[in-house]
């Protein structure tokens, strides 16, 4: 016996598999394409299915940019579920959210965060400072 028998369709699970919480350079392209994938719950991929792209900024968002050509913009997904866009470049500096979102909203959306520094002057190397809050050292 089915359990879900007259409940329609199975529900779909819509994540991110690339490209998320990266960073890059004013006028430089991102290093990596941010990537979908939609599965159901046997986790078989759903082909076919339109994935709407937008550029979400402002105060709650942050204030850097993400040329994505028009908005929303649209793919769809292949045959393995999975969908993506690439050749995306920073246009101004700061934080940016990107969400990926079905068209028909038959699964929450999927947001991408992306952070844009300024190019680096001639002398200048980036810093990178990592944190850990741990139990062993709190003491």
């Amino acid at each position: 016996m089915d359990p879900d028998a007259g409940l329609g369709e199975s529900p779909l699970l819509f994540t991110d598999v690339g490209g998320n919480h990266q960073t890059g350079f004013v006028g430089q392209p991102l290093g990596e394409d941010l990537q979908v994938h939609l599965v159901d719950r046997q986790g078989a991929g759903r082909a076919g299915v339109e994935v709407l792209w937008t550029v979400r900024s402002g105060p709650r968002f942050g204030t850097g940019a993400v040329d994505l050509g028009s908005a929303p913009f649209s793919t769809v997904t292949d045959a393995a579920g999975e969908a993506g866009v690439g050749g995306l470049s920073c246009t101004s500096a700061g934080g940016v959210s990107l969400e990926a979102r079905l068209a028909d909203a038959s699964a929450p959306p999927v947001y991408f965060r992306v952070t844009c520094f300024p190019q680096p002057g001639p002398n200048e190397r980036p810093l990178t400072v990592v944190h850990f809050n741990d139990l062993h050292t709190h003491a």
